[in-house]
């Protein structure tokens, strides 16, 4: 079975912001590779004779808090918080374009693995920004798709996983 690894990355989300679509409709470079993918799970979702099937896992990120006055533990804590409320978020948007309401009926996906993972501020872009661009870049959602099918298929959104190896 071949594996075809992309990713796509919406960054841009304001200062305490946690609305996907919102940050989504600001980022016009992304918003096609976001609805290929989404037509793209449809389609195998929607296939009884499909071989292709799609792991995906949207992973939410943070900037660094530098609140003063907050320990480690509380900085910590809010960055993991704002980097979930994003891949919520960004999970239900999928999910609700899909037309399934989650989280109830996400096991019921027959050809689609699909979840969220949370980084806090573990993975920044800009580990010192000096501005805000650079602190919007930080605070983003990344999709991780790997599809699975019989044969090599090139995607039509996102870019090559260079971190996997594989294009």
């Amino acid at each position: 079975m071949a594996q075809t690894f992309t990713k796509i990355v919406v960054d841009g989300f304001q200062d305490g912001e946690f609305d996907f679509a919102a940050a989504l409709q600001r980022n016009a470079s992304k918003l096609a590779d976001v609805d290929n993918l989404i037509t793209a799970l449809v389609a195998a979702e929607g296939s009884t004779t499909t071989d292709t099937f799609f792991a995906v896992t949207i992973v939410g990120h943070a900037d660094r808090d530098d609140v003063p006055g907050l320990s480690a533990e509380e900085r910590r804590a809010q960055e993991l918080d704002a980097s979930k409320q994003r891949a919520v978020s960004a999970l239900n948007f999928v999910l609700n374009q899909l037309g399934f309401t989650p989280p109830a009926t996400v096991d019921n996906l027959k050809t689609i693995g699909i979840d969220g993972a949370f980084a806090g501020a573990g993975d920044l872009v800009n580990l010192v920004p000096a501005n805000e661009a650079d602190r919007q870049q930080n605070r983003r959602v990344v999709f991780l798709v790997i599809q699975l099918s019989a044969q090599s298929q090139p995607l039509s959104f996102g870019e090559p996983d260079p971190d996997r190896g594989v294009a």
